[in-house]
Protein backbone atom coordinates (compact mmCIF):
# COMPACT_ATOMS: atom_id res chain seq x y z
CA UNK A 1 0.00 0.00 0.00
CA UNK A 2 1.33 3.32 -0.96
CA UNK A 3 1.79 6.02 1.80
CA UNK A 4 -0.87 8.26 0.45
CA UNK A 5 -3.45 5.26 0.79
CA UNK A 6 -2.06 4.50 4.34
CA UNK A 7 -2.89 8.55 5.11
CA UNK A 8 -6.43 8.43 3.38
CA UNK A 9 -7.31 5.52 5.29
CA UNK A 10 -6.35 6.66 8.69
CA UNK A 11 -7.85 10.31 7.83
CA UNK A 12 -11.35 8.11 7.04
CA UNK A 13 -11.24 5.93 10.30
CA UNK A 14 -14.32 7.14 12.65
CA UNK A 15 -12.61 5.04 15.17
CA UNK A 16 -8.96 6.82 15.30
CA UNK A 17 -11.05 10.68 15.02
CA UNK A 18 -12.94 9.19 17.70
CA UNK A 19 -9.79 8.32 20.31
CA UNK A 20 -8.12 11.38 19.01
CA UNK A 21 -11.10 13.45 20.63
CA UNK A 22 -10.37 12.17 24.25
CA UNK A 23 -6.90 13.04 24.14
CA UNK A 24 -8.08 16.66 22.88
CA UNK A 25 -10.73 17.90 25.06
CA UNK A 26 -9.12 18.51 28.25
CA UNK A 27 -6.75 20.88 26.91
CA UNK A 28 -9.61 23.54 26.65
CA UNK A 29 -10.48 23.03 30.78
CA UNK A 30 -6.83 23.42 31.36
CA UNK A 31 -6.54 26.91 29.68
CA UNK A 32 -9.48 28.34 31.30
CA UNK A 33 -8.37 26.62 34.94
CA UNK A 34 -4.51 28.27 34.41
CA UNK A 35 -6.06 31.95 33.19
CA UNK A 36 -7.99 31.74 36.06
CA UNK A 37 -4.86 30.84 38.53
CA UNK A 38 -2.52 32.69 36.49
CA UNK A 39 -3.26 36.51 39.38
CA UNK A 40 -3.85 33.48 42.58
CA UNK A 41 -0.50 34.01 43.81
CA UNK A 42 0.62 31.77 46.03
CA UNK A 43 -2.18 29.06 47.67
CA UNK A 44 -3.10 28.88 50.75
CA UNK A 45 -2.19 25.65 52.39
CA UNK A 46 -4.10 22.67 53.21
CA UNK A 47 -4.28 23.51 56.81
CA UNK A 48 -4.97 27.43 56.06
CA UNK A 49 -7.80 26.43 53.66
CA UNK A 50 -10.09 24.47 56.24
CA UNK A 51 -9.27 27.34 58.80
CA UNK A 52 -8.92 30.44 57.01
CA UNK A 53 -11.28 29.85 53.94
CA UNK A 54 -13.54 26.81 54.15
CA UNK A 55 -14.04 25.62 50.62
CA UNK A 56 -17.46 25.68 49.71
CA UNK A 57 -20.50 23.19 49.22
CA UNK A 58 -19.79 23.14 45.16
CA UNK A 59 -16.01 23.18 45.26
CA UNK A 60 -15.67 20.22 47.72
CA UNK A 61 -18.47 18.13 45.42
CA UNK A 62 -15.64 18.82 42.78
CA UNK A 63 -13.19 17.02 44.95
CA UNK A 64 -14.54 14.67 47.54
CA UNK A 65 -17.25 12.79 44.83
CA UNK A 66 -15.55 13.02 41.63
CA UNK A 67 -11.76 13.73 41.48
CA UNK A 68 -10.47 11.47 44.90
CA UNK A 69 -12.56 8.93 42.99
CA UNK A 70 -11.55 8.73 39.69
CA UNK A 71 -7.21 9.10 40.98
CA UNK A 72 -8.29 6.11 42.96
CA UNK A 73 -9.90 4.16 40.00
CA UNK A 74 -7.59 5.80 37.42
CA UNK A 75 -4.48 4.30 39.23
CA UNK A 76 -6.41 0.59 39.36
CA UNK A 77 -7.27 0.73 35.78
CA UNK A 78 -3.67 1.89 34.71
CA UNK A 79 -2.24 -1.24 36.15
CA UNK A 80 -4.76 -3.77 35.11
CA UNK A 81 -5.99 -2.68 31.61
CA UNK A 82 -3.63 0.05 29.78
CA UNK A 83 -3.87 3.86 29.39
CA UNK A 84 -6.44 3.71 27.10
CA UNK A 85 -9.26 3.50 29.77
CA UNK A 86 -7.63 5.83 31.98
CA UNK A 87 -7.70 8.37 29.18
CA UNK A 88 -11.83 7.77 28.76
CA UNK A 89 -12.26 8.78 32.52
CA UNK A 90 -10.26 11.79 32.39
CA UNK A 91 -12.01 12.67 29.00
CA UNK A 92 -15.50 11.99 30.90
CA UNK A 93 -14.41 14.22 34.28
CA UNK A 94 -13.19 16.97 31.66
CA UNK A 95 -15.97 17.06 29.74
CA UNK A 96 -19.06 16.31 31.89
CA UNK A 97 -17.75 17.16 35.66
CA UNK A 98 -15.39 20.16 34.63
CA UNK A 99 -16.40 21.24 31.82
CA UNK A 100 -20.19 20.83 31.70
CA UNK A 101 -21.10 20.90 34.96
CA UNK A 102 -18.59 22.79 37.72
CA UNK A 103 -16.76 25.55 35.39
CA UNK A 104 -19.66 26.43 34.30
CA UNK A 105 -21.15 27.19 37.41
CA UNK A 106 -18.18 28.68 38.40
CA UNK A 107 -17.43 31.68 35.71
CA UNK A 108 -20.56 34.02 36.98
CA UNK A 109 -18.07 33.78 40.50
CA UNK A 110 -14.83 33.93 38.48
CA UNK A 111 -16.06 36.72 37.00
CA UNK A 112 -18.34 39.11 39.47
CA UNK A 113 -17.37 38.93 42.82
CA UNK A 114 -14.15 41.18 43.77
CA UNK A 115 -10.59 40.07 42.95
CA UNK A 116 -9.74 39.58 47.00
CA UNK A 117 -12.99 38.57 47.75
CA UNK A 118 -13.82 35.08 49.90
CA UNK A 119 -15.86 33.56 46.66
CA UNK A 120 -13.27 34.09 44.18
CA UNK A 121 -10.33 33.11 46.22
CA UNK A 122 -12.22 30.07 47.25
CA UNK A 123 -13.15 29.27 43.68
CA UNK A 124 -8.78 30.03 42.71
CA UNK A 125 -8.24 28.10 45.11
CA UNK A 126 -10.73 24.66 44.57
CA UNK A 127 -9.01 24.81 40.59
CA UNK A 128 -5.25 24.77 42.12
CA UNK A 129 -6.00 21.51 43.67
CA UNK A 130 -7.86 20.49 41.37
CA UNK A 131 -5.23 21.18 38.27
CA UNK A 132 -2.86 19.89 40.76
CA UNK A 133 -4.28 16.04 40.79
CA UNK A 134 -5.46 15.91 37.43
CA UNK A 135 -1.62 16.86 36.15
CA UNK A 136 -0.08 14.22 37.36
CA UNK A 137 -3.57 11.88 36.01
CA UNK A 138 -2.84 13.24 32.73
CA UNK A 139 1.12 13.12 32.56
CA UNK A 140 1.33 9.48 30.93
CA UNK A 141 -1.17 9.72 28.89
CA UNK A 142 -0.76 13.39 27.88
CA UNK A 143 2.91 14.00 28.53
CA UNK A 144 3.63 17.29 27.08
CA UNK A 145 0.59 18.56 27.96
CA UNK A 146 1.20 17.71 31.22
CA UNK A 147 4.07 19.13 31.08
CA UNK A 148 3.65 22.57 30.13
CA UNK A 149 0.99 22.62 32.78
CA UNK A 150 3.16 21.72 35.59
CA UNK A 151 5.78 24.34 34.36
CA UNK A 152 2.94 26.93 34.81
CA UNK A 153 2.03 25.77 38.02
CA UNK A 154 5.74 24.84 39.76
CA UNK A 155 8.16 26.55 37.02
CA UNK A 156 10.20 25.06 34.84
CA UNK A 157 12.90 23.40 37.65
CA UNK A 158 10.98 20.40 38.41
CA UNK A 159 9.20 18.02 36.29
CA UNK A 160 5.33 16.12 36.67
CA UNK A 161 6.79 13.22 36.05
CA UNK A 162 9.63 13.40 39.29
CA UNK A 163 5.73 13.85 41.41
CA UNK A 164 3.60 11.68 43.76
CA UNK A 165 0.43 11.28 43.37
CA UNK A 166 -1.27 14.27 44.78
CA UNK A 167 -3.46 13.75 47.99
CA UNK A 168 -6.54 16.20 49.63
CA UNK A 169 -7.80 14.45 52.30
CA UNK A 170 -11.77 14.52 52.83
CA UNK A 171 -14.13 16.58 55.33
CA UNK A 172 -15.83 14.35 57.68
CA UNK A 173 -19.54 15.37 55.98
CA UNK A 174 -18.09 13.94 52.53
CA UNK A 175 -20.66 11.52 52.24
CA UNK A 176 -23.68 13.73 52.45
CA UNK A 177 -22.16 16.32 49.96
CA UNK A 178 -22.10 13.69 47.50
CA UNK A 179 -26.11 13.00 48.05
CA UNK A 180 -26.60 16.26 48.23
CA UNK A 181 -25.10 17.15 45.28
CA UNK A 182 -25.78 14.47 43.29
CA UNK A 183 -29.23 15.00 43.93
CA UNK A 184 -29.20 18.59 42.96
CA UNK A 185 -27.55 18.01 39.87
CA UNK A 186 -29.79 14.96 38.82
CA UNK A 187 -32.95 18.11 39.10
CA UNK A 188 -30.28 20.55 37.06
CA UNK A 189 -30.07 18.43 33.82
CA UNK A 190 -33.88 18.67 33.54
CA UNK A 191 -33.92 22.18 34.31
CA UNK A 192 -31.65 22.92 31.82
CA UNK A 193 -33.58 20.59 29.03
CA UNK A 194 -36.57 22.39 29.95
CA UNK A 195 -34.49 26.07 29.30
CA UNK A 196 -33.70 24.87 26.01
CA UNK A 197 -37.02 23.78 24.82
CA UNK A 198 -38.00 27.55 26.05
CA UNK A 199 -34.73 28.70 24.16
CA UNK A 200 -35.65 26.74 20.93
CA UNK A 201 -39.16 28.15 20.43
CA UNK A 202 -37.30 31.84 20.57
CA UNK A 203 -38.16 32.78 23.85
CA UNK A 204 -34.94 33.29 25.66
CA UNK A 205 -31.77 33.51 24.08
CA UNK A 206 -29.60 32.20 26.82
CA UNK A 207 -30.55 30.41 30.57
CA UNK A 208 -29.41 33.82 32.35
CA UNK A 209 -33.01 35.23 30.33
CA UNK A 210 -34.65 32.44 31.92
CA UNK A 211 -36.38 31.93 35.22
CA UNK A 212 -37.38 28.90 36.98
CA UNK A 213 -39.92 27.99 39.46
CA UNK A 214 -39.65 24.65 41.69
CA UNK A 215 -42.59 23.05 43.21
CA UNK A 216 -41.88 20.88 46.04
CA UNK A 217 -43.09 19.70 48.63
CA UNK A 218 -41.50 18.12 52.30
CA UNK A 219 -37.81 17.29 52.11
CA UNK A 220 -37.40 18.03 48.10
CA UNK A 221 -38.80 22.08 49.40
CA UNK A 222 -36.47 21.78 52.33
CA UNK A 223 -33.31 20.48 50.97
CA UNK A 224 -33.89 23.11 47.70
CA UNK A 225 -34.44 25.94 49.83
CA UNK A 226 -31.08 24.94 51.94
CA UNK A 227 -29.15 26.31 48.62
CA UNK A 228 -31.05 29.88 49.10
CA UNK A 229 -30.40 32.15 46.37
CA UNK A 230 -27.37 29.66 45.32
CA UNK A 231 -29.93 27.95 43.43
CA UNK A 232 -30.09 30.17 40.45
CA UNK A 233 -25.95 30.38 39.79
CA UNK A 234 -26.13 26.27 39.97
CA UNK A 235 -28.95 26.64 37.07
CA UNK A 236 -27.66 29.62 35.38
CA UNK A 237 -30.23 31.23 35.52
CA UNK A 238 -31.36 34.73 36.90
CA UNK A 239 -33.97 33.60 39.30
CA UNK A 240 -34.73 30.69 41.21
CA UNK A 241 -37.56 30.75 43.28
CA UNK A 242 -39.17 27.25 45.75
CA UNK A 243 -42.28 26.86 45.88
CA UNK A 244 -44.83 25.35 48.26
CA UNK A 245 -46.32 22.42 46.46
CA UNK A 246 -50.18 21.18 47.49
CA UNK A 247 -50.42 17.36 47.53
CA UNK A 248 -48.45 14.60 48.69
CA UNK A 249 -45.31 14.85 50.20
CA UNK A 250 -43.72 12.26 47.96
CA UNK A 251 -44.79 14.03 44.77
CA UNK A 252 -42.02 14.89 42.66
CA UNK A 253 -40.91 17.89 42.05
CA UNK A 254 -42.61 20.18 39.03
CA UNK A 255 -40.62 22.52 37.44
CA UNK A 256 -42.31 25.45 35.88
CA UNK A 257 -39.89 27.90 33.62
CA UNK A 258 -40.36 31.34 32.01
CA UNK A 259 -38.97 34.44 30.15
CA UNK A 260 -37.97 37.03 32.26
CA UNK A 261 -39.68 40.34 32.41
CA UNK A 262 -36.46 42.77 34.03
CA UNK A 263 -33.96 44.12 32.24
CA UNK A 264 -30.23 42.55 31.72
CA UNK A 265 -27.38 44.03 34.29
CA UNK A 266 -25.07 45.01 31.90
CA UNK A 267 -21.84 43.96 33.70
CA UNK A 268 -23.09 40.17 34.89
CA UNK A 269 -26.09 40.15 32.55
CA UNK A 270 -28.74 38.98 34.73
CA UNK A 271 -31.84 39.90 34.39
CA UNK A 272 -33.16 41.34 37.28
CA UNK A 273 -35.97 43.47 39.04
CA UNK A 274 -33.14 46.24 41.05
CA UNK A 275 -31.37 47.18 38.13
CA UNK A 276 -30.76 50.55 38.16
CA UNK A 277 -31.98 51.45 41.70
CA UNK A 278 -28.19 52.93 42.26
CA UNK A 279 -29.10 56.18 40.19
CA UNK A 280 -25.55 56.24 40.46
CA UNK A 281 -25.15 53.26 38.49
CA UNK A 282 -28.42 53.36 36.21
CA UNK A 283 -27.45 49.83 34.73
CA UNK A 284 -25.76 47.54 37.20
CA UNK A 285 -28.11 45.45 39.38
CA UNK A 286 -27.58 45.19 43.07
CA UNK A 287 -25.01 42.62 43.08
CA UNK A 288 -22.99 44.05 40.83
CA UNK A 289 -22.13 47.21 42.85
CA UNK A 290 -21.86 45.80 45.96
CA UNK A 291 -18.77 43.56 43.79
CA UNK A 292 -18.09 46.65 42.69
CA UNK A 293 -18.41 49.23 44.99
CA UNK A 294 -19.29 47.65 48.37
CA UNK A 295 -18.30 44.78 50.32
CA UNK A 296 -19.43 42.11 47.86
CA UNK A 297 -22.22 39.82 47.49
CA UNK A 298 -22.49 36.56 49.72
CA UNK A 299 -21.73 33.11 48.17
CA UNK A 300 -22.58 30.20 50.08
CA UNK A 301 -22.79 27.12 47.81
CA UNK A 302 -22.04 27.90 44.15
Amino acid sequence: MSTKKRHDSRAADPHREREAARYENPIASREFILQTLADAGVPLTDAELAERLAIKASEREAFERRLAAMEREAQIVRNRKGAILVAQKLQTFCSEDLGGFYLDILKDRLYTTPARSRARRSAQNALFHITQSLTRLLAPILSFTAQEVWEVLAGGETSVFEQSWYKFKLPLDADELRNRWRKLRALRSDVLKQLEELRVEGKIGSSLAGEVELHAKGEDREFLKSFGDDLRFVFITSQASVVDQPGLDAAPVRIEVKASPHQKCERCWHYREDIGKDHAHPGLCGRCVANLFGAGEPRVHA
